[in-house]
């Protein structure tokens, strides 16, 4: 039907048109896609992108402080801990424990001990008002772990934000 149709367009066309005119030659054939339908094969689709890299999983290091702390302890006045280091951006930072269990008077604490007043993570732990000098910002720390270094952020966790602490910071235990 196509043909017929092309032949009956050409003729009409060659009647009217003026005397030298040639019809243009007919466009060439595309061989039939694969569905066996006439005309242009569909596009190909875009290629994959690769996907993304898997997030990185969270290994603990063995911790090494940033700020020396030896020979430090005795020259911290009152009751302050030096930030000996920072996790999570900032949000959680690290002391000496000995210096913690000077300021409570006992060697840290384990289960049930009577020096974690506000007790916290299961015994392991204490809850204490403190406040960071060099940011001024005051509030309830909690500080967890054992020796040689705790652990410590703002209580509850979710205050805890990036920058919240740096090495070398102090926190003030406002009630020791």
């Amino acid at each position: 039907p196509n043909l017929a149709l092309r032949q009956l367009v050409e003729s009409w066309v060659s009647e009217r048109a003026p005397e030298g005119w040639t019809p243009p030659p007919p466009p060439p054939r595309e061989p039939p896609n694969a569905g066996g339908s006439r005309g242009a094969a569909p596009p190909a689709p875009p290629p994959r992108a690769a996907p993304p890299p898997p997030p990185p999983v969270h290994r603990a290091e063995p911790f090494m402080p940033a700020v020396e702390e030896e020979g430090r302890e005795a020259a911290v006045e009152g009751g302050t801990l030096r930030v000996v280091g920072v996790e999570h951006d900032g949000a959680v930072f690290r002391f000496g424990m000995a210096r913690l269990g000077a300021l409570l008077g006992s060697e840290g604490w384990t289960s049930g001990d009577e020096a974690a007043d506000g007790v916290v993570k299961g015994g392991q732990g204490a809850s204490l008002r403190a406040r960071n000098i060099r940011t001024g910002k005051e509030g309830a720390v909690v500080l967890w772990g054992g020796a040689p270094y705790g652990q410590g952020c703002w209580n509850p966790r979710g205050y805890a934000t990036a920058g919240d602490w740096a090495a070398g910071d102090e926190a003030e235990l406002l009630d020791y």
